[in-house]
């Protein structure tokens, strides 16, 4: 008598462990779940915003206002008062971990995604 590969034990057993995982990850998917969001940082403070609208915001530096455009898509710079325009060539960032910056007017944007958008500071530069 030959044994098959895959019998309806196995298959009993993949359903259990898959119900498991998902039973362990719903509680960490939240409200809001794995969405995309926007950290901005700047002397005023940091503000968060959730990538699944669409709109514009403007953001005070020493230098003046940046401006940033946000949805779907990601976020990027659209005008920042800097010599050299270099955060608006940057282009989108749309990828958790994605961080884009003006540094002369002291703006800075990271994407991250999940339910905690704080973590540990590494390095300070003034």
């Amino acid at each position: 008598m030959r044994r098959r590969a895959f019998t309806a034990w196995d298959a009993a057993l993949l359903v259990a462990l898959l119900a498991g995982n998902f039973a362990l990850l719903l509680p960490r998917i939240g409200a809001e779940g794995w969405a995309l969001r926007a950290e901005i940082l700047s002397d005023g403070g940091a503000r968060i915003l959730p990538l699944s609208r669409t709109g514009q915001v403007e953001v005070r530096g020493p230098l003046g206002v940046s401006r940033l455009d946000f949805g779907p898509q990601g976020v990027r710079f659209l005008g920042s008062p800097c010599p050299n325009q270099a955060c608006v060539r940057s282009g989108w960032a749309s990828r958790p971990g994605q961080i884009i910056a003006c540094l002369p007017n002291r703006v800075a944007v990271r994407v991250f995604s999940g339910n905690v958008a704080k973590e540990e500071v590494d390095a300070v530069s003034r």
